[in-house]
């Protein structure tokens, strides 16, 4: 079932993560459509994709985000994502936005060192833990500000161990040539190997 759900905060916790939104959504028209300069707030977002695809801009390069891929973002950023018109079937997925990122380490693991769409297999513990969290807020299990904070870090922990795992690279990720001498070094490691050969 498709939800969303947001949140306010009334203190100024700058040392917590918080939850500002999370949800499920299939956009279906061309109406879904967010801009990263032009959307209150600041923070970041996850969105990963269950079926159908969208379109993620960052600055002038334009890239599709399919099924079983996440596109990740930071408010404010020069970035735009929408429903595309042409789109073959709606676009269904799953979305947390948060605001926190204060330490500049995990700004960088997080939004600078990989690029901004992943591919993600739903078993893969981040979208386990995503799915949690949702349900969990769907169905007001979730405690207080601190336990929302540390529901986020569990997740944002998962994500870094994954995005630092060789699960997280995909063979279209690897350059052609790369994977090329990977597969001849599979096929012939036990061979002797010459300059000549």
């Amino acid at each position: 079932m498709e939800k969303s759900f947001g949140f306010r905060y009334t203190n100024e916790d700058h040392h917590l993560y918080k939850l500002v939104s999370i949800g499920h959504e299939i956009a279906r028209d061309t109406n879904y459509h967010w801009d990263g300069m032009k959307r209150e707030g600041s923070g970041f977002i996850f969105q990963w994709t269950l079926k159908g695809t969208g379109m993620l801009r960052i600055g002038e390069e334009y890239r599709e985000v399919g099924k079983h891929q996440a596109l990740r973002v930071q408010i404010p950023s020069d970035h735009a994502y929408w429903y595309p018109p042409d789109a073959a079937e709606p676009w269904e997925f799953i979305w947390i936005r948060f605001e926190g990122i204060r330490g500049e380490g995990m700004r960088k693991e997080l939004l600078g060192l990989h690029s901004n769409i992943l591919t993600l297999p739903p078993e893969s513990p981040p979208i386990i833990l995503l799915w949690k969290l949702y349900e969990d807020v769907s169905h007001k299990q979730v405690g207080d500000r601190f336990d929302l904070s540390l529901r986020i870090y569990e997740w944002l922990l998962a994500l870094q161990r994954f995005l630092q795992s060789k699960e997280a690279v995909s063979q279209h990720e690897i350059p052609a040539p790369y994977r090329k001498v990977a597969s001849h070094i599979d096929q012939h490691y036990a061979s002797d190997l010459s300059l000549d050969h």
